[in-house]
């Protein structure tokens, strides 16, 4: 038998696990934790759980970075900015290989592809992604992770244009 004070303690584990999950964030440094940084995940990324790698200002993803989603390669990623916890502009990589160029995000929170008579939202697009790639690769860097930092970094390379120019 749990007793009422081991039982609000109890509940309140429940929630903030529950509440990292859902919120799906993480901060890279010392800063935020995964269960203080949230996150609005794109309705085209599916995986779970998210992590959001970049900074992270009243408890909110924010600025320059990319969203992790799932737990082994291959991840599904929001490369590019943030703003409030919600995704301004980036490139989406949904399956793998299968890009999705997010010029900016609908009500329900799906990535817009850039006007086909504007090529130049569509490079805007990728050099968000690719300066969120950088941003995180630079985060893991001055933390001496020097694997993922190369990771991100290649990621930045990948996408500064996009790929069919």
């Amino acid at each position: 038998m749990i007793r009422p004070p081991h039982a609000i303690v109890a509940i309140g584990i429940m929630l903030a696990i529950g509440g990292a999950a859902a919120c799906s964030a993480g901060g890279g440094a010392a800063a935020p934790s995964a269960a203080d940084c949230r996150v609005t995940i794109p309705a085209d990324l599916i995986q779970r759980p998210a992590r959001w790698l970049g900074d992270c200002i009243k408890s909110r993803a924010e600025g320059l970075g990319v969203l992790r989603l799932g737990k082994a390669e291959p991840y599904q990623f929001f490369l590019g900015r943030m703003a409030g916890g919600r995704p301004v502009q980036g490139v989406l990589r949904v399956n793998g290989s299968q890009l999705i160029p997010a010029y900016r995000f609908d009500p329900e929170w799906r990535g817009v592809v850039p006007e086909a008579d504007r090529p130049e939202q569509l490079t805007q697009v990728f050099r968000t992604g690719s300066a969120g790639a950088s941003a995180a690769a630079r985060r893991f860097a001055s933390q001496g992770n020097a694997g993922s930092a190369a990771y991100y970094r290649k990621l930045a390379e990948d996408y500064r244009t996009p790929p069919f120019e």
